[in-house]
């Protein structure tokens, strides 16, 4: 009961509220991550491609910024090089509170800037690479508040 209070206080004062729990989670066949390395824009291109006739929600946080940079992605987005892992920078951008949108059979767009992966990894176009970044988008509700 006072975790409750504590928890509607919280939302009242900040004007947030949690939408995850009305959100339902995709099947891996309604949507496909596509990640291409840009050498020339020095970043890795995201493709977020949705291949069902829902509608596909995605938290803010889950996706890159407008710099592609990532909010506490540290853990969970790296660059594998020779067997040798590169993290991305953590960033802590607050508390994103939208919901990215992915109209059904659409897709989302966004970048990881090689400026964000950790010191210690060189782009040397010779040697393969790849980004490893995972996506859990879900079905769309009404309730999901649109990014800013």
């Amino acid at each position: 009961m006072i975790n409750a209070l504590l928890f509607s206080c919280c939302a009242l004062a900040t004007g947030r509220t949690d939408t995850s729990s009305a959100l339902s989670p995709v099947s891996p066949e309604d949507y496909r991550l596509e990640i291409t390395e840009n050498l020339q824009r020095r970043r890795f291109d995201l493709r977020l491609v949705s291949t069902t006739s829902r509608e596909l929600c995605l938290g803010e946080h889950q996706w890159p910024n407008s710099l592609g940079q990532l909010h506490f992605a540290e853990r969970d987005v790296f660059v594998i090089v020779a067997d040798q892992k590169y993290y991305v920078r953590a960033q802590n951008f607050g508390y994103p509170e939208g919901t990215l949108r992915i109209p059904a059979r659409g897709e989302l767009t966004g970048f990881v800037s090689f400026d964000e992966i950790a010191a210690g990894w060189t782009v040397d176009p010779t040697t393969p690479r790849r980004l490893v970044f995972e996506v859990r988008p879900s079905y769309c509700n009404q309730t999901a508040r649109p990014a800013r």
